[in-house]
């Protein structure tokens, strides 16, 4: 029988002799006995259909190793396609949950690409307030232009028929970019009818190109960590990656951090001479010793991750260290045991500027206004971290204040230099509508603290 498949990455490029168009689909396979196949694939003008599902095994009684991993696959595309042009992909047939991919040909470089979104057109008559959105998903994609642009495509929900999508806010502090999505409700004194119902809506936001590589950056929707990634284009990192033989060791020589490669602590990757094909690709496990000026940073257990996702590493000093390649490759069942493995280890740097003792954390209070009700005045501090931090330098600041409200400040100010100076206090006074106990979330940057205000 078939089931849903998860995709992983989409991709279209033009073939460089034929200019054929061709997607290249990037899924994944939950477990061993899992396979993939393709149903159709349409296409009607700038929309391309596809139907893509794995088939699963009928029966129950069948062992299945729980095991994901990814599958590539490419197929040709009818008619002809225009270079950098954003194209839109509906898998399966699901009109809400669809994917927007540029077209990339050879030795062609694309400009930056807009945000895609799709507000609904009607405004409302009745009083709305600016609530975040539901969030149910968030991918980030990369395109093949030069240079790379990324892609950060969210789906979100609208709770009832009269929510309406109110856009996004998009602010970049150092290596955290936060992004906020919002929907417009009807306030309590509008008293309108709003039949309940939850529908899908897809938003794609270009996040540009900017992107140092080797450096992690964090994205964050509607305050919440979601999701990270490596950056893959501007200025290359003097070490992205070091190669250390079995039982051997190195030190890098930006920053003094010595990697020991102790030991394989599993490799079930499928031979390349088994006679019988294998129902899955396995696994391959190291286990890593670190130590930066004779302080010892512990032992790190990696697995084998080809694709550098900055989810697969594990953090050590400044950096995410992520295994991307274990050699040599397995020739039969035991020949990986008597092997002198080499492994590739990836360095991605976690951006963090300033000299401070502490890393920069945030505090918000709350002060009642006399004689005025529900009046309250906010206080919030930057506490630890250096006064010139690039990461907080001229951030973007925003309150959310618990009852549906919130505003959001962009700052103007010069480039950063190392006599720059951070912003580490605020204010904000508020006026509540009804008593009531409110959760007030004040963000700065890459940081956030919250408070309980009791309104009387």
């Amino acid at each position: 029988v078939i089931a849903e498949v998860p995709i992983e990455r989409l991709a279209l490029q033009l073939a460089e002799s034929t200019n054929q168009p061709e997607l290249m689909i990037t899924s994944g396979l939950q477990y061993s006995c899992y396979h993939l196949v393709i149903n159709h694939i349409n296409r009607g003008g700038e929309t391309i259909y596809v139907s893509l599902y794995n088939t699963v095994p009928l029966f129950s009684g069948l062992e299945c190793a729980e095991d994901y991993r990814t599958i590539e696959t490419t197929v040709d595309i009818p008619g002809s396609m225009e270079p950098c042009k954003v194209y839109r992909i509906v898998m399966n047939g699901d009109e809400f949950l669809n994917h927007f991919v540029q077209a990339i040909a050879p030795d062609v470089t694309c400009a930056k690409l807009e945000p895609v979104g799709y507000p609904l057109p009607d405004e409302p008559e009745y009083p709305t307030a600016d609530v975040p959105a539901p969030i149910e998903s968030v991918q980030i994609t990369k395109t093949e232009s030069l240079p790379p642009e990324y892609l950060v495509d969210i789906t979100f929900a609208l709770t009832s028929e009269c929510d309406r999508f109110n856009g996004y806010h998009l602010q970049r502090a150092g290596s955290e970019i936060n992004i906020s999505v919002t929907n417009l409700v009807p306030r309590p004194e509008a008293q309108v009818v709003c039949p309940q119902n939850y529908d899908l809506r897809e938003t794609s936001i270009n996040l540009g190109s900017s992107f140092e590589n080797g450096i992690v950056y964090s994205v964050n929707v509607n305050f919440e960590p979601v999701k990270t990634f490596i950056g893959g284009g501007g200025q290359a990192q003097s070490q992205p990656s070091v190669a250390i033989p079995l039982g051997k060791s190195t030190e890098l020589e930006t920053d003094g951090l010595t990697l020991e490669f102790l030991e394989v602590t599993e490799d079930s990757r499928c031979p390349t001479s088994s006679p019988l094909p294998c129902n899955w690709v396995g696994k391959a496990k190291v286990k890593i010793a670190a130590s930066e000026g004779g302080e010892d940073l512990g032992e790190h257990e990696l697995p084998l991750d080809p694709l550098r996702t900055a989810s697969s590493g594990v953090r050590v000093g400044d950096y995410s260290l992520i295994l991307v390649a274990l050699n040599p490759y397995p020739a039969t069942f035991d020949s990986a045991s008597n092997a002198k493995y080499v492994a590739t280890l990836y360095l991605a740097r976690h951006l963090y500027s300033g000299e401070g003792s502490e890393i920069p954390k945030a505090t918000v209070r709350a002060e009642a206004v006399p004689n005025e009700p529900g009046g309250v005045i906010l206080f919030a501090d930057i506490v630890g971290g250096s006064d010139n931090s690039k990461d907080l330098y001229c951030a973007g600041t925003e309150w959310q204040f618990g009852d549906g409200i919130g505003v959001a400040m962009s700052a103007s100010c010069l480039p950063w230099t190392a006599e720059s100076s951070i912003q580490r206090h605020f204010e904000q006074s508020y006026t509540y509508g009804a008593p009531g106990t409110y959760e007030v979330t004040f963000t700065h940057g890459p940081v956030k603290a919250t408070t309980v205000v009791e309104v009387k």
